[in-house]
Protein backbone atom coordinates (compact mmCIF):
# COMPACT_ATOMS: atom_id res chain seq x y z
CA UNK A 1 0.00 0.00 0.00
CA UNK A 2 1.39 3.56 -1.24
CA UNK A 3 1.63 6.77 1.14
CA UNK A 4 -0.84 7.89 -1.19
CA UNK A 5 -3.34 5.44 -1.30
CA UNK A 6 -3.54 4.69 2.79
CA UNK A 7 -3.86 8.42 3.12
CA UNK A 8 -6.18 9.56 0.54
CA UNK A 9 -9.37 9.31 2.64
CA UNK A 10 -7.80 10.10 5.87
CA UNK A 11 -8.67 13.66 7.00
CA UNK A 12 -6.30 15.71 9.52
CA UNK A 13 -8.77 15.40 11.93
CA UNK A 14 -8.71 11.19 11.57
CA UNK A 15 -5.21 11.75 11.11
CA UNK A 16 -4.48 13.28 14.61
CA UNK A 17 -7.45 12.26 16.97
CA UNK A 18 -8.71 8.81 15.54
CA UNK A 19 -8.57 6.36 18.97
CA UNK A 20 -6.89 3.06 19.00
CA UNK A 21 -9.50 0.76 20.34
CA UNK A 22 -13.19 1.57 19.35
CA UNK A 23 -15.07 1.73 23.27
CA UNK A 24 -18.53 0.47 23.79
CA UNK A 25 -19.12 2.78 26.37
CA UNK A 26 -18.30 5.75 24.07
CA UNK A 27 -21.22 5.54 21.92
CA UNK A 28 -24.86 4.39 21.77
CA UNK A 29 -25.51 1.10 19.68
CA UNK A 30 -25.97 3.05 16.44
CA UNK A 31 -22.90 4.95 16.33
CA UNK A 32 -21.17 1.79 17.34
CA UNK A 33 -22.83 -0.13 14.65
CA UNK A 34 -21.28 1.79 12.07
CA UNK A 35 -17.78 2.20 13.45
CA UNK A 36 -17.57 -1.67 14.04
CA UNK A 37 -16.84 -1.54 10.33
CA UNK A 38 -13.18 -0.17 10.71
CA UNK A 39 -11.92 -2.95 13.39
CA UNK A 40 -10.25 -5.20 12.74
CA UNK A 41 -10.76 -9.23 12.88
CA UNK A 42 -13.01 -10.45 15.83
CA UNK A 43 -10.58 -7.12 18.01
CA UNK A 44 -11.86 -3.64 18.84
CA UNK A 45 -8.87 -2.04 17.03
CA UNK A 46 -9.12 0.34 14.34
CA UNK A 47 -7.84 -0.07 11.32
CA UNK A 48 -7.86 3.72 10.57
CA UNK A 49 -5.26 4.03 13.76
CA UNK A 50 -3.38 1.27 12.67
CA UNK A 51 -2.66 2.98 9.26
CA UNK A 52 -2.00 6.67 10.47
CA UNK A 53 0.93 5.09 12.54
CA UNK A 54 2.21 3.27 9.53
CA UNK A 55 2.47 6.68 7.70
CA UNK A 56 4.13 8.49 10.59
CA UNK A 57 6.44 5.54 10.84
CA UNK A 58 7.45 5.74 6.86
CA UNK A 59 7.79 9.76 7.21
CA UNK A 60 10.33 9.53 10.34
CA UNK A 61 12.84 10.35 8.38
CA UNK A 62 11.68 13.57 7.20
CA UNK A 63 9.52 14.52 10.64
CA UNK A 64 12.23 13.25 13.26
CA UNK A 65 11.45 10.51 15.87
CA UNK A 66 9.50 12.33 18.09
CA UNK A 67 7.22 10.83 21.77
CA UNK A 68 4.00 10.62 20.01
CA UNK A 69 5.33 8.05 17.56
CA UNK A 70 6.90 6.40 20.13
CA UNK A 71 4.33 6.17 22.32
CA UNK A 72 2.03 4.92 19.28
CA UNK A 73 4.15 2.03 18.06
CA UNK A 74 4.65 0.97 21.66
CA UNK A 75 0.81 0.70 21.59
CA UNK A 76 1.48 -1.53 17.84
CA UNK A 77 4.16 -3.61 19.53
CA UNK A 78 1.13 -4.69 22.18
CA UNK A 79 -1.60 -5.07 19.54
CA UNK A 80 0.55 -7.11 17.77
CA UNK A 81 -0.04 -10.17 19.95
CA UNK A 82 -2.99 -10.68 18.48
CA UNK A 83 -3.06 -12.77 15.85
CA UNK A 84 -5.79 -10.53 13.35
CA UNK A 85 -3.36 -7.32 14.06
CA UNK A 86 -0.31 -9.30 13.04
CA UNK A 87 -1.81 -10.18 9.28
CA UNK A 88 -3.59 -7.27 9.19
CA UNK A 89 0.13 -5.92 9.34
CA UNK A 90 1.65 -8.27 6.84
CA UNK A 91 -1.36 -7.50 4.26
CA UNK A 92 -0.59 -4.14 4.20
CA UNK A 93 3.02 -4.04 3.72
CA UNK A 94 4.47 -3.70 7.11
CA UNK A 95 7.63 -5.66 6.74
CA UNK A 96 8.66 -3.39 3.76
CA UNK A 97 8.11 -0.28 6.18
CA UNK A 98 10.43 -2.04 8.59
CA UNK A 99 13.00 -3.17 6.52
CA UNK A 100 13.68 0.51 5.09
CA UNK A 101 13.05 2.12 8.54
CA UNK A 102 15.43 -0.51 9.97
CA UNK A 103 18.13 0.42 6.98
CA UNK A 104 17.78 3.87 7.82
CA UNK A 105 17.26 4.36 11.69
CA UNK A 106 20.19 6.05 13.94
CA UNK A 107 17.55 5.50 16.83
CA UNK A 108 18.37 2.26 19.26
CA UNK A 109 14.86 2.74 20.50
CA UNK A 110 12.85 2.50 17.15
CA UNK A 111 14.86 -0.44 16.44
CA UNK A 112 14.66 -2.41 19.36
CA UNK A 113 10.35 -1.14 19.37
CA UNK A 114 10.84 -2.27 15.19
CA UNK A 115 12.14 -6.21 16.04
CA UNK A 116 9.64 -6.27 19.00
CA UNK A 117 6.90 -6.19 16.81
CA UNK A 118 8.19 -8.77 14.05
CA UNK A 119 9.06 -10.73 17.32
CA UNK A 120 5.37 -10.68 17.89
CA UNK A 121 4.54 -11.24 14.54
CA UNK A 122 6.83 -13.91 14.06
CA UNK A 123 4.19 -15.93 15.97
CA UNK A 124 2.74 -16.54 13.04
CA UNK A 125 4.03 -18.81 10.98
CA UNK A 126 3.04 -17.71 7.60
CA UNK A 127 4.58 -14.56 8.62
CA UNK A 128 7.45 -16.18 9.68
CA UNK A 129 8.21 -17.96 6.51
CA UNK A 130 7.87 -14.93 4.40
CA UNK A 131 10.52 -13.32 6.93
CA UNK A 132 12.67 -16.12 5.76
CA UNK A 133 12.38 -16.14 2.29
CA UNK A 134 13.06 -12.04 2.10
CA UNK A 135 16.26 -12.06 1.61
CA UNK A 136 17.13 -8.04 2.28
CA UNK A 137 14.85 -8.50 5.71
CA UNK A 138 17.32 -11.58 6.71
CA UNK A 139 19.78 -9.54 5.58
CA UNK A 140 19.18 -6.59 8.36
CA UNK A 141 18.24 -8.63 10.93
CA UNK A 142 22.30 -9.86 10.94
CA UNK A 143 23.52 -6.82 10.65
CA UNK A 144 21.40 -5.14 13.26
CA UNK A 145 22.67 -8.73 15.51
CA UNK A 146 25.64 -6.70 15.50
CA UNK A 147 24.42 -3.94 17.45
CA UNK A 148 26.05 -2.73 20.65
CA UNK A 149 22.15 -1.67 21.76
CA UNK A 150 21.54 -4.33 24.76
CA UNK A 151 17.65 -4.19 24.48
CA UNK A 152 17.59 -3.87 20.47
CA UNK A 153 19.46 -7.20 21.18
CA UNK A 154 17.05 -8.43 23.57
CA UNK A 155 14.12 -8.37 20.69
CA UNK A 156 16.27 -10.09 17.80
CA UNK A 157 17.46 -13.14 20.31
CA UNK A 158 12.99 -13.29 20.81
CA UNK A 159 12.95 -13.60 17.64
CA UNK A 160 15.43 -15.72 16.76
CA UNK A 161 13.75 -18.13 19.49
CA UNK A 162 10.80 -17.87 17.35
CA UNK A 163 13.00 -19.17 14.21
CA UNK A 164 14.01 -21.96 16.25
CA UNK A 165 11.19 -22.99 17.51
CA UNK A 166 9.78 -23.14 13.44
CA UNK A 167 12.62 -25.18 12.67
CA UNK A 168 11.47 -27.42 15.09
CA UNK A 169 7.74 -27.65 13.65
CA UNK A 170 10.05 -27.74 9.69
CA UNK A 171 13.51 -28.83 9.92
CA UNK A 172 13.16 -27.91 6.36
CA UNK A 173 12.85 -24.40 6.98
CA UNK A 174 14.51 -21.57 4.94
CA UNK A 175 15.63 -20.44 8.50
CA UNK A 176 18.66 -23.21 8.86
CA UNK A 177 20.35 -22.15 5.40
CA UNK A 178 19.70 -18.14 6.82
CA UNK A 179 21.04 -19.28 10.22
CA UNK A 180 23.98 -21.60 8.61
CA UNK A 181 25.02 -18.67 6.33
CA UNK A 182 25.51 -15.74 9.22
CA UNK A 183 29.27 -16.46 9.61
CA UNK A 184 29.25 -14.27 12.46
CA UNK A 185 26.11 -15.45 14.80
CA UNK A 186 27.77 -17.83 17.02
CA UNK A 187 30.49 -15.09 17.60
CA UNK A 188 27.91 -12.57 18.74
CA UNK A 189 26.54 -15.58 21.29
CA UNK A 190 29.40 -16.32 22.64
CA UNK A 191 30.22 -12.58 23.28
CA UNK A 192 27.00 -11.58 24.88
CA UNK A 193 27.35 -15.03 27.18
CA UNK A 194 30.97 -13.61 27.87
CA UNK A 195 31.12 -9.99 28.04
CA UNK A 196 27.00 -8.70 29.07
CA UNK A 197 26.40 -7.90 32.58
CA UNK A 198 22.97 -7.64 31.52
CA UNK A 199 21.26 -10.26 33.28
CA UNK A 200 17.72 -10.06 31.12
CA UNK A 201 20.21 -10.13 27.63
CA UNK A 202 21.80 -12.95 29.28
CA UNK A 203 18.61 -14.97 30.11
CA UNK A 204 17.74 -14.55 26.78
CA UNK A 205 20.42 -15.86 25.08
CA UNK A 206 20.11 -19.01 27.35
CA UNK A 207 16.46 -19.03 26.14
CA UNK A 208 17.87 -18.97 22.12
CA UNK A 209 20.07 -21.87 23.14
CA UNK A 210 17.91 -24.01 25.07
CA UNK A 211 15.67 -23.95 22.21
CA UNK A 212 18.58 -24.60 19.89
CA UNK A 213 19.64 -27.46 22.35
CA UNK A 214 16.11 -28.70 22.39
CA UNK A 215 16.10 -29.74 18.32
CA UNK A 216 15.73 -32.87 17.32
CA UNK A 217 18.59 -32.68 14.78
CA UNK A 218 21.52 -31.54 17.76
CA UNK A 219 23.93 -31.35 14.58
CA UNK A 220 22.89 -27.83 14.46
CA UNK A 221 24.87 -26.65 17.77
CA UNK A 222 27.52 -28.71 16.31
CA UNK A 223 27.31 -26.81 12.97
CA UNK A 224 26.86 -23.62 14.64
CA UNK A 225 29.73 -23.36 17.38
CA UNK A 226 32.69 -24.13 18.59
CA UNK A 227 31.78 -26.45 22.07
CA UNK A 228 34.80 -25.39 23.45
CA UNK A 229 34.29 -21.44 23.74
CA UNK A 230 30.70 -21.78 24.54
CA UNK A 231 31.41 -24.06 27.58
CA UNK A 232 33.30 -20.92 28.59
CA UNK A 233 31.16 -18.82 27.79
CA UNK A 234 28.36 -20.80 29.41
CA UNK A 235 30.64 -20.35 32.63
CA UNK A 236 31.10 -16.87 32.55
CA UNK A 237 28.02 -16.58 31.98
CA UNK A 238 26.30 -18.12 35.17
CA UNK A 239 29.11 -16.14 37.45
CA UNK A 240 27.52 -12.96 35.74
CA UNK A 241 23.89 -14.45 36.51
CA UNK A 242 24.33 -16.15 39.77
CA UNK A 243 27.91 -14.45 41.24
CA UNK A 244 27.76 -14.88 44.97
CA UNK A 245 26.88 -18.34 46.99
CA UNK A 246 23.07 -18.68 47.52
CA UNK A 247 22.14 -19.77 51.28
CA UNK A 248 19.07 -20.56 49.08
CA UNK A 249 17.37 -19.75 45.76
CA UNK A 250 14.82 -17.92 44.79
CA UNK A 251 12.25 -18.74 41.89
CA UNK A 252 13.30 -17.01 38.97
CA UNK A 253 16.71 -17.95 39.71
CA UNK A 254 16.10 -22.04 39.97
CA UNK A 255 14.24 -20.96 36.47
CA UNK A 256 17.72 -19.46 35.34
CA UNK A 257 19.60 -22.32 36.87
CA UNK A 258 17.81 -25.17 35.43
CA UNK A 259 18.12 -23.35 31.35
CA UNK A 260 21.75 -23.08 32.40
CA UNK A 261 21.83 -26.84 33.64
CA UNK A 262 19.87 -28.33 30.64
CA UNK A 263 21.79 -26.84 28.17
CA UNK A 264 25.52 -27.62 29.19
CA UNK A 265 24.26 -30.99 30.01
CA UNK A 266 23.38 -30.92 26.25
CA UNK A 267 26.92 -29.41 25.34
CA UNK A 268 29.25 -31.45 27.63
CA UNK A 269 27.97 -34.42 25.35
CA UNK A 270 29.46 -34.10 23.13
CA UNK A 271 33.37 -35.72 22.40
CA UNK A 272 35.23 -32.02 23.13
CA UNK A 273 34.33 -31.10 26.42
CA UNK A 274 36.49 -34.30 27.23
CA UNK A 275 40.23 -32.69 25.96
CA UNK A 276 43.34 -31.92 28.46
CA UNK A 277 42.79 -28.44 27.21
CA UNK A 278 39.70 -27.45 28.95
CA UNK A 279 40.74 -28.71 32.27
CA UNK A 280 40.23 -25.30 33.88
CA UNK A 281 36.77 -24.92 32.40
CA UNK A 282 35.95 -28.33 33.99
CA UNK A 283 37.46 -26.95 37.42
CA UNK A 284 35.41 -23.90 37.10
CA UNK A 285 32.28 -25.94 36.24
CA UNK A 286 33.34 -28.02 39.77
CA UNK A 287 33.00 -24.24 41.42
CA UNK A 288 29.76 -23.63 39.97
CA UNK A 289 27.71 -27.21 40.71
CA UNK A 290 29.60 -26.91 44.01
CA UNK A 291 27.61 -23.69 44.26
CA UNK A 292 24.50 -25.01 42.72
CA UNK A 293 24.23 -27.67 45.36
CA UNK A 294 25.65 -26.10 48.37
CA UNK A 295 22.27 -24.30 49.65
CA UNK A 296 20.40 -28.08 49.78
CA UNK A 297 22.93 -28.92 52.61
CA UNK A 298 20.23 -27.09 54.91
CA UNK A 299 16.86 -29.48 55.04
CA UNK A 300 14.96 -26.05 55.11
CA UNK A 301 15.64 -26.23 51.22
CA UNK A 302 15.05 -29.78 50.97
CA UNK A 303 12.30 -30.57 52.97
CA UNK A 304 9.97 -30.63 50.98
CA UNK A 305 11.47 -30.22 47.62
CA UNK A 306 10.17 -28.79 44.55
CA UNK A 307 10.65 -29.98 40.90
CA UNK A 308 12.53 -26.56 40.04
CA UNK A 309 15.25 -28.10 42.82
CA UNK A 310 15.14 -31.96 42.06
CA UNK A 311 15.31 -30.98 38.09
CA UNK A 312 18.63 -28.89 39.10
CA UNK A 313 19.87 -31.66 41.53
CA UNK A 314 19.51 -34.65 38.85
CA UNK A 315 21.04 -32.07 36.06
CA UNK A 316 24.14 -31.53 38.14
CA UNK A 317 24.74 -35.42 38.84
CA UNK A 318 24.17 -35.87 34.88
CA UNK A 319 26.71 -33.50 34.44
CA UNK A 320 29.21 -34.55 37.37
CA UNK A 321 28.83 -38.02 35.59
CA UNK A 322 30.47 -36.55 32.36
CA UNK A 323 32.79 -34.67 33.82
CA UNK A 324 34.16 -38.31 35.46
CA UNK A 325 34.36 -39.30 31.72
CA UNK A 326 37.41 -36.91 31.74
CA UNK A 327 39.31 -39.02 34.12
CA UNK A 328 39.12 -35.46 36.52
CA UNK A 329 38.36 -36.49 40.12
CA UNK A 330 35.58 -34.82 41.25
CA UNK A 331 36.33 -32.53 44.80
CA UNK A 332 35.34 -34.40 47.53
CA UNK A 333 32.42 -31.17 49.02
CA UNK A 334 30.51 -31.92 46.05
CA UNK A 335 30.02 -35.51 46.80
CA UNK A 336 29.91 -35.02 50.54
CA UNK A 337 26.78 -32.85 49.65
CA UNK A 338 25.38 -35.34 47.62
CA UNK A 339 25.65 -37.87 50.71
CA UNK A 340 24.07 -34.88 53.05
CA UNK A 341 21.22 -34.19 50.34
CA UNK A 342 20.62 -38.48 49.90
CA UNK A 343 20.99 -38.39 53.97
CA UNK A 344 18.70 -35.67 54.65
CA UNK A 345 15.92 -36.92 52.70
CA UNK A 346 15.63 -40.24 53.78
CA UNK A 347 15.52 -38.87 57.24
CA UNK A 348 12.39 -37.05 56.61
CA UNK A 349 9.84 -39.85 57.19
CA UNK A 350 11.55 -40.50 60.37
CA UNK A 351 11.55 -37.00 61.58
CA UNK A 352 7.31 -36.71 61.51
CA UNK A 353 5.59 -40.17 61.07
CA UNK A 354 2.85 -38.16 59.51
CA UNK A 355 5.15 -37.34 56.96
CA UNK A 356 5.36 -39.46 53.54
CA UNK A 357 8.02 -38.91 50.72
CA UNK A 358 6.08 -37.72 47.57
CA UNK A 359 7.27 -38.75 44.03
CA UNK A 360 9.12 -36.55 42.86
CA UNK A 361 11.58 -36.77 46.25
CA UNK A 362 11.30 -40.83 46.13
CA UNK A 363 12.80 -40.24 42.70
CA UNK A 364 15.45 -38.00 43.59
CA UNK A 365 16.53 -40.83 46.25
CA UNK A 366 16.93 -43.18 43.90
CA UNK A 367 18.64 -41.09 41.60
CA UNK A 368 21.25 -40.06 43.77
CA UNK A 369 21.87 -43.45 45.47
CA UNK A 370 22.51 -44.84 41.88
CA UNK A 371 24.77 -42.44 41.14
CA UNK A 372 26.44 -42.92 44.09
CA UNK A 373 26.55 -46.96 44.16
CA UNK A 374 28.34 -45.98 40.41
CA UNK A 375 31.02 -43.59 42.16
CA UNK A 376 32.06 -46.43 44.59
CA UNK A 377 33.02 -48.50 41.73
CA UNK A 378 35.24 -46.01 40.73
CA UNK A 379 36.56 -44.21 43.63
CA UNK A 380 39.88 -45.31 45.34
CA UNK A 381 39.52 -45.87 49.05
CA UNK A 382 41.18 -43.01 50.06
CA UNK A 383 39.04 -40.70 48.28
CA UNK A 384 36.24 -42.33 49.75
CA UNK A 385 37.89 -41.38 53.19
CA UNK A 386 38.18 -37.98 51.73
CA UNK A 387 34.45 -37.86 51.46
CA UNK A 388 33.57 -39.38 54.45
CA UNK A 389 36.02 -36.89 56.14
CA UNK A 390 34.37 -33.96 54.33
CA UNK A 391 31.17 -34.97 55.39
CA UNK A 392 31.56 -35.26 59.20
CA UNK A 393 33.37 -31.97 58.75
CA UNK A 394 30.27 -30.39 57.76
CA UNK A 395 28.24 -32.10 59.58
CA UNK A 396 25.52 -29.58 61.58
CA UNK A 397 24.40 -32.68 64.25
CA UNK A 398 26.51 -32.08 66.99
CA UNK A 399 25.59 -35.87 67.91
CA UNK A 400 27.08 -37.52 64.82
CA UNK A 401 29.78 -40.21 65.54
CA UNK A 402 32.55 -40.16 62.68
CA UNK A 403 33.81 -43.19 61.48
CA UNK A 404 36.36 -41.69 59.36
CA UNK A 405 39.97 -42.49 60.34
CA UNK A 406 41.89 -39.70 61.79
CA UNK A 407 39.41 -37.08 63.34
CA UNK A 408 39.88 -37.21 67.61
CA UNK A 409 37.67 -34.62 68.91
CA UNK A 410 40.38 -32.41 69.78
CA UNK A 411 38.79 -31.47 73.47
CA UNK A 412 40.27 -35.05 74.04
CA UNK A 413 43.62 -33.73 74.00
CA UNK A 414 45.26 -33.55 77.17
CA UNK A 415 47.48 -30.72 76.13
CA UNK A 416 46.66 -27.05 76.77
CA UNK A 417 50.26 -25.56 75.20
CA UNK A 418 53.29 -26.38 73.46
CA UNK A 419 56.67 -25.08 73.55
CA UNK A 420 58.52 -25.97 70.65
CA UNK A 421 62.83 -25.58 70.14
CA UNK A 422 63.90 -25.57 66.98
CA UNK A 423 67.64 -26.99 65.91
CA UNK A 424 68.21 -23.32 65.10
CA UNK A 425 67.08 -22.10 68.32
CA UNK A 426 64.09 -20.23 67.71
CA UNK A 427 61.20 -21.06 69.91
CA UNK A 428 57.50 -21.33 68.79
CA UNK A 429 54.67 -21.16 71.01
CA UNK A 430 51.20 -23.80 70.12
CA UNK A 431 48.11 -23.27 71.71
CA UNK A 432 44.61 -22.95 71.07
CA UNK A 433 43.69 -23.86 67.49
CA UNK A 434 47.09 -23.63 66.10
CA UNK A 435 47.71 -26.54 68.55
CA UNK A 436 44.47 -28.75 68.19
CA UNK A 437 45.22 -28.48 64.34
CA UNK A 438 49.01 -29.67 64.92
CA UNK A 439 47.95 -32.50 66.83
CA UNK A 440 45.34 -33.83 64.67
CA UNK A 441 45.48 -36.31 62.08
CA UNK A 442 45.72 -36.12 58.79
CA UNK A 443 44.93 -38.34 55.38
CA UNK A 444 48.03 -40.60 55.20
CA UNK A 445 49.13 -40.85 51.47
CA UNK A 446 51.71 -43.56 50.45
Amino acid sequence: MSEDDSSENISDTDYVNYSVMLESGQFDNKELGTMRGDSIGDTVYSAKWIINTLISLSKVQDVGWTQKLENDLCILWDMTAEKDIAMYLYENDFLKIVEASLETSTVPRLTEILFGIIGNMSCQTSILESMGNNKQLVKTIWRNLLSDDTESLLQIFRLLQAVVWDIQRNPESQWVKNIKECDFFSEVVIFVLNSSTNNDLLVTTLDLLLSISQLSDTNLLLELFNIEKLVSALLECFMQVIPQQKSHFTEAELKVIEKWLTVLSTVVKFEQITNNKNSKDIMKLMEIIFKILQPYKHKSNLIPIDENSALCIQECIEIILYIQKTKTCIIPEINSIIINIICKLKSAEQDDFKTRLDDITIELIDYLERYWVEMLGIYTTDHIKDILSETYLNSNNPDAISFAGGLPNTETYPYKELNVTYKDGTCSKLEGQDLASALQYGSARG
